[in-house]
């Protein structure tokens, strides 16, 4: 692949990665550390937490779907 291409799978990764790290900012805990280690207790979430969370998760593996696919049509 050229040097264009691969810069264009870096940058829609970078998007990945950001969309994630907004999931867990959405976290109400009070470190990162607790979800290290999955010390993360259930009543440390409401019900808007959890939508929050799975609607940036689904977005995340949304991004990377369409983004295995243009890496595909490369192929």
């Amino acid at each position: 692949m050229d040097k264009e291409i691969l810069d264009m799978i870096k940058a829609k990764l970078l998007e990945v990665k950001i969309t994630i790290e907004s999931a867990i900012d959405e976290l109400d805990v009070d470190s990162t550390e607790s979800l290290k280690t999955g010390k993360v207790m259930c009543e440390d979430f409401d019900d808007s937490d959890l939508t929050n969370i799975q609607a940036s998760v689904d977005n995340g593996a949304s991004q990377l779907q369409d983004l295995s696919a243009e890496i595909a049509s490369y192929l």
